[in-house]
């Protein structure tokens, strides 16, 4: 694979299930830079798992631990950056990424992501009610902040190398 040039770091956006990581390693290694998921950086700061920081903490740390890991980032150039599925809801944090990263959301259909997930039970908000369910919510509220991403492209068809070739193309475009 030949790299490309991007001139600000990358940030994916989208659901649980979406592919962030997976396809954040891999784009990352396409261009040359590091990745870095912003849920292990959190996890990696506090000493502990996320699914504990929303059991003993609620989700209102834990999202206020996600502003803050995104501000000490904001000024790193060189990485692609898996958020959670929440961060890109967060206006704060919304302001940040679209002003200094390339923004690309990551649209899979709920049936697709609810299969990738399975039960659900390592996901915090998926740990008490069916997936499907919950997913099917979180579409309905997020996918129209979403769409604020500067790139979409579907995650829910083709094998990682097209969902990059994909992101590729379009940055290329832009």
């Amino acid at each position: 694979m030949d790299s490309i040039e991007v001139k600000q770091p990358v940030a994916l956006v989208g659901l649980m299930g979406a592919g962030k990581t997976s396809i954040g390693k891999r784009l990352a290694k396409k261009l040359g830079r590091r990745f870095i998921d912003l849920d292990q950086y959190i996890e990696k700061k506090q000493d502990c798992l996320v699914k504990d920081i929303f059991t003993h903490l609620g989700e209102n740390a834990f999202r206020a631990m996600e502003r803050q890991a995104v501000s000490d980032l904001m000024d790193e150039t060189d990485i692609v950056l898996a958020t959670g599925g929440g961060a890109f809801i967060q206006g704060d944090i919304r302001d940040i990424l679209l002003e200094k990263y390339l923004v690309v959301w990551l649209k899979a259909d709920v049936n697709v992501l609810a299969k990738r997930v399975g039960s659900g039970r390592s996901r915090p908000l998926l740990a008490e009610c069916s997936p499907l369910v919950k997913l099917e919510s979180l579409a309905k509220e997020r996918y129209p902040v979403y769409e604020q991403a500067h790139i979409i492209v579907r995650s829910d068809k083709g094998h990682f190398n097209d969902i990059i070739a994909d992101i590729v193309g379009q940055v290329e475009k832009s």
